[in-house]
């Protein structure tokens, strides 16, 4: 079947970028494949992130942290499930890595879905983007870190003289 696949015209004008952190596989008009491989956060970086909000809070006066006791607890019952998917995703990165070089010596040819190779490839960024569910741990645990992220962000916005007349309250969880 495969044979038969490869003896079809190639589609035009594709792009092939396959590096160790990204594979993107498109054409003009259409994007084939794109899996980008997150960049890992460790335990302790959220941690410092954590003491960093709240040194930052007790700087602002009228400015409230909610949320705070139940934060790092929460964050430290995910990073063991963080840690597998962040292993599911690398393998599957890895193993995605393998069939775009393949499919980048053979070319992209039309009917493009009959090839079993990219329907590897294909069930390997689904496998993937599985971990980026909302539910996840992996999802939920970069969440916490780009929540402090952002309200670091914002408290670093908040003026000294806002906080003498407005009353702020910043929520984790």
């Amino acid at each position: 079947m495969r044979e038969e696949y490869l003896k079809r015209p190639l589609v035009e004008d594709v792009v092939y970028e396959i590096s160790e952190n990204r594979i993107r596989i498109a054409s003009p008009h259409t994007i084939f494949i794109e899996i980008i491989k997150p960049r890992i956060i460790s335990l302790t970086e959220v941690e410092q992130m954590f003491r960093t909000v709240k040194k930052a809070i007790k700087e602002k006066k009228n400015v409230t942290l909610k949320g705070a006791t139940k934060f790092l607890p929460a964050v430290r019952e995910l990073y063991t499930e963080y840690l597998q998917a962040i292993e599911t995703i690398s393998k599957n990165f890895t193993e995605a890595f393998q069939l775009s070089q393949q499919i980048k010596i053979d070319g992209i040819h039309i009917r493009c879905l009959d090839d079993e190779v990219m329907l590897k490839l294909l069930a390997k960024q689904n496998e993937i983007a599985k971990q980026y569910y909302r539910g996840t741990a992996f999802s939920r645990f970069a969440g916490y870190y780009y929540k402090l992220k952002e309200v670091h962000q914002d408290i670093q916005k908040i003026k000294h003289e806002e906080c003498e007349t407005s009353k702020y309250i910043v929520h984790l969880c």
